[in-house]
């Protein structure tokens, strides 16, 4: 192991180890982009739904915070657990671990995303874009467009929005997104 490598694994007391945070953009081993052959879609089954609801609660609770001042994790758990049936999700995994959760509702013109949840370690390591774009090229071969609503202060939306998702609308709390297909010229 390089001493610049056992720099960036220590804290970054020093200011050669913040340099070479600095220079690897800030990145452990465990937050590096993964390549996207390793992330896995599976049915979610019933035995999932506390793991759905642990990567509900340690992927929103950021964003609820934000936007309504507090968390109530009772409350949270008995909302989440009465309005989940995990049947209609998908496990997200990386490497055969679970990471995260998808739930895509089908409608004739457009699919909703409803709910792409990554748990925090899964963040920011291009696993959101691999699963969205799988579904956009899935649901823009059927000819639909893919919808979704995002809460204002979830960083999210600029992923969204570089995926070619538009604010169609808005309330409070939330953007509603769509991301309609591409005709590309001269062909069908």
């Amino acid at each position: 192991m390089s001493y610049l490598r056992r720099l960036y694994d220590c804290q970054p007391t020093c200011a050669l180890a913040r340099s070479w945070r600095s220079y690897t953009g800030g990145m452990s081993d465990s937050a590096r982009p993964v390549d996207p052959r390793a992330v896995r879609l599976r049915p979610a089954t019933n035995a999932d739904l506390e793991f759905l609801c642990r990567v509900h609660h340690a992927a929103m609770r950021a964003h609820v915070e934000a936007t309504w001042g507090a968390w109530d994790a009772q409350r949270q758990r008995d909302l989440f657990l009465s309005s989940t049936d995990p049947t209609t999700h998908e496990v997200i995994e990386l490497d055969g671990r679970p990471i995260g959760c998808r739930w895509v509702r089908l409608h004739p013109a457009a699919d909703e995303l409803v709910r792409l949840y990554l748990l925090p370690e899964a963040q920011r390591r291009g696993i959101g874009t691999v699963i969205v774009r799988r579904l956009l090229a899935e649901t823009h071969a059927e000819g639909r467009s893919v919808r979704l609503r995002v809460m204002k202060r979830n960083p999210a939306r600029r992923l969204y929005e570089r995926l070619g998702f538009r604010v169609v609308s808005e309330t409070e709390t939330h953007f509603a997104m769509e991301a309609i297909k591409r005709v590309n010229a001269g062909t069908d």
